[in-house]
């Protein structure tokens, strides 16, 4: 596998970043074959411009990037197949998260099944596409705790900044 830190040094060199997960999957039997899935989500600090652009997906295979026709690889399809919404993404029917995230998704097999002579899509099975599922998942619930944390500590500001507003009055009242 790629490993956590050789994926922060990467995805950190994109932007700067203020979430960044990585989960690392045991190996295990996909079509026959052992095959071991790594996946890496971090979410990019001052990009709230482009939160209706989809995530950004980096694919490896074997270590090696895959960097065209995305659409027909199983790793895309395996993101598109969980429900971001309940991770906390806004996600369109069918298609990418979106939002400020880098999606890294490494698939390491001595026998990976390619589309293609050119070897840039991963070849869909619908247990390789399980696989990368599971790994996607966990790294999804590490995500929706960081974003459920972020939301009730923004709640607890908001409700202490109504309370600093309105105390001096209440005070003021009381004592009259």
């Amino acid at each position: 596998n790629i490993g956590e830190e050789a994926l922060s040094k990467s995805i950190g060199r994109l932007g700067e970043i203020d979430f960044f997960s990585v989960v690392t999957r045991k190996p295990a039997i996909c079509d026959f074959k052992p095959v071991a899935v790594e996946v890496a989500l971090a979410r990019f600090k001052n990009r709230n411009l482009e939160a209706d652009e989809s995530v950004q997906l980096l694919r490896f295979a074997n270590r090696v990037p895959l960097q065209f026709d995305k659409s027909g690889c199983a790793i895309t399809w395996a993101i598109e197949s969980v429900n971001w919404k309940a991770y906390g993404l806004q996600q369109p029917k069918g298609s990418l998260p979106l939002g400020p995230y880098v999606f890294a998704v490494s698939v390491v097999s001595p026998f990976i099944k390619f589309k293609n002579a050119s070897k840039e899509t991963v070849d869909a099975s619908d247990e390789l596409v399980e696989e990368i599922r599971r790994a996607l998942i966990q790294a999804g619930k590490k995500l929706s705790r960081h974003i459920r944390k972020e939301t009730k500590e923004a709640d607890l500001e908001r409700k202490l900044a109504h309370i600093e507003q309105f105390g001096p009055i209440l005070v003021e009242s009381l004592v009259n």
